[in-house]
């Protein structure tokens, strides 16, 4: 099975796959490099946040047939005596968010990649006293929360538009957009407007 290690939380272990390889659908050489585009992404980063994990496979895979871009996730609990399957194959890749990543691709290679450093550090967890890290893991989240809303069709491209380029700039300060520009994941004002003209497209297609 072409399912890795995601990462481990106390007692719980976190294993993401490709969907299509379960039914033996697709070559091994198509899902490799699949897994491995997703692996570098989010290996050692607990999933706290579905819609930044689900933005990450997207993005990440953007480019790769559609079959091998769909993941599933599975949560194992393992205890003293026993090992619980706590969930199997919750679904990560929605056509919405596929369709989005590919809008924005098309856009800018540079905001596809920026915005995945800032669902990476959506995952991380930021230890004690660690004050821009907490800062830029809550605008990841933010942000994550913002496109999922969008796609939902419960939030306008305009409003994300507006709401994004107040977390990085209206109210964050240099000090904020310079560690934010240093993890590669500050997103300037082209870049804001490539990811709402994104969702405004895949909200026409619709």
């Amino acid at each position: 099975l072409w399912a890795c290690l995601m990462a481990v939380e106390r007692s719980l272990e976190y294993f993401i796959f490709p969907s299509a390889y379960v039914g033996l659908q697709i070559s091994g050489q198509q899902v490799r490099e699949s897994l491995r585009r997703v692996v570098e992404r989010v290996k050692r980063r607990p999933p706290s946040h579905v819609p930044a994990l689900a933005l990450i496979v997207a993005l990440s895979t953007s480019g790769l047939p559609k079959m091998v871009r769909d993941y599933e996730l599975a949560v194992v609990s393992r205890g003293m005596r026993r090992v619980d399957l706590l969930e199997q194959a919750l679904p990560l890749t929605p056509e919405n968010y596929l369709a989005f990543a590919d809008a924005l691709k098309r856009r800018s290679e540079r905001t596809v990649n920026r915005l995945m450093n800032l669902m990476s550090s959506a995952l991380e967890q930021p230890p004690p006293g660690a004050e821009m890290q907490r800062r830029l893991h809550d605008t990841g989240m933010r942000v994550a929360q913002l496109i999922a809303m969008t796609l939902a069709h419960a939030l306008g491209p305009e409003a994300v538009r507006y709401e994004v380029a107040r977390l990085f700039y209206a109210q964050s300060g240099t000090v904020f957009e310079e560690y934010a520009r240093r993890r590669g994941a500050l997103l300037d004002p082209r870049d804001v407007a490539s990811l709402a003209d994104a969702l405004e497209e895949v909200g026409l297609g619709e």
